[in-house]
């Protein structure tokens, strides 16, 4: 699915040296925030873990590529696809759910936002490092 959706990254690699282009970097978790405020999430629900919001998830998914007629917007540029994960038994859940990793540790975990097909919001949470999501870059 290399094509389609792109790489997936454990959190270690996605934090080592050279994963994004010079002048970008992968966004911390407040800074997901604040992009999710940027969409209209209310302040008092962007520190919430779980789904959270309203349609920000939707402004941020790809006109295209998700199941079950479950495509965005993409008002926000995001342009996010649903590349599904990766772990120990193999990929999963691509054209389903998006994950992307923060550069925001939370205890041994980090930070996640994932997208669903079925979901217009944004989930919020912490997951073992070891797992393979989609990653993005922001300018700095």
């Amino acid at each position: 699915n290399y094509e389609a959706y792109g790489v997936l990254y454990n959190w270690s690699a996605l934090m080592s040296e050279g994963i994004c282009p010079s002048g970008w970097h992968v966004p911390s978790d407040d800074e997901w925030q604040t992009m999710e405020i940027s969409l209209g999430m209310i302040e008092s629900e962007v520190e919430n873990t779980g789904w959270r919001g309203t349609d920000e998830g939707y402004q941020m998914k790809f006109t295209s590529g998700w199941m079950d007629n479950g495509n965005g917007s993409n008002l926000s540029g995001f342009k996010a696809l649903p590349g599904g994960y990766c772990e120990s038994s193999g990929f999963s859940s691509n054209g389903e759910f998006g994950h992307w990793w923060t550069a925001s540790e939370s205890g041994s975990n980090s930070r996640r936002r994932m997208l669903a097909s079925d979901f217009d919001s944004v989930f919020r949470g912490n997951l073992n490092k070891y797992y393979g999501f989609s990653a993005r870059c922001l300018q700095d």
